[in-house]
């Protein structure tokens, strides 16, 4: 946590995530409209399944946010974000920084402060 924003292991702002936001309001509207804007390739995605109170957290995890490798790879090496990872950056994040340079930048800060 930083401050008041939940951040991710890959360094996206939970807090600012629509999928956290709608779920923290209980927008249901917001949520079927993020299922249908997330789900592509055949992949389906209902209300339900975009549901979340962040990565970190015990409560409600969107499906895929449980199929996540950064996540699944912060967790093993028992890091609170990839900027405190000894390896940070890695592979796995490219995908994540080519879509969010935002993330790159939150994680970058937090090694730069270590």
């Amino acid at each position: 946590m930083d401050g008041d924003r939940i951040i991710a292991f890959c360094g996206l702002v939970c807090t600012e995530c629509p999928a956290y936001v709608a779920t923290q309001a209980g927008d249901q509207k917001k949520l079927s409209q993020l299922a249908l804007e997330w789900g592509s390739g055949g992949q389906v995605l209902s209300a339900e399944d975009c549901l979340c109170s962040g990565c970190k957290g015990r409560g409600l995890l969107a499906s895929f946010v449980g199929q996540c490798k950064i996540r699944r790879c912060a967790r093993d090496r028992g890091v609170e974000t990839c900027g405190h990872c000894p390896d940070y950056p890695c592979g796995l994040l490219e995908e994540t920084f080519r879509r969010s340079p935002e993330a790159k930048a939150v994680l970058d800060e937090i090694a730069t402060r270590l």
